[in-house]
C-alpha cells in the first residue's frame, strides 16, 4: 500500500481511496499503536502520507467483494492464456 501511495503521489493525483482486504492493516493505520517493527515503520509512513494528503483514505474491502474484483481481472487473462496454449499445441501438432 505504501508503494501504491507513493506512486499515486508521483502521478500527481490528489484524491484517492485505497482499498485493503486486511482488517488488521486498516485498524493499525487508523489506530494509535506505535512500534519499531518493520510493519509499524511502514504503517507510520502510510500515516504520514494520509496526514499530508487530506483527500487520501484507506478503506476495508471485505474478501467476498475482493474476490469479485479478483475474478473480474484474472478471468480474461486466464482465458487469453488458455487460448494461446491451445494455439501453441495446435502449431506443435502441425510439425
Amino acid at each position: 500500500m505504501l508503494k501504491s501511495m507513493k506512486w499515486v503521489l508521483q502521478m500527481g493525483i490528489s484524491s484517492m481511496t485505497f482499498l485493503s482486504d486486511s482488517q488488521v492493516l486498516v485498524a493499525v493505520i487508523y489506530g494509535k499503536n506505535e512500534g519499531q517493527s518493520k510493519f509499524n515503520i511502514i504503517v507510520n509512513n502510510i500515516r504520514c502520507i494520509l496526514n499530508l494528503q487530506c483527500n487520501f483514505e484507506v478503506k476495508l474491502i471485505w474478501i467476498q467483494e475482493n474476490m469479485v474484483d479478483h475474478n473480474f481481472v484474472w478471468r480474461p487473462i486466464f482465458m487469453l492464456a488458455t487460448m494461446f496454449m491451445i494455439m501453441f499445441l495446435f502449431v506443435l501438432t502441425l510439425y
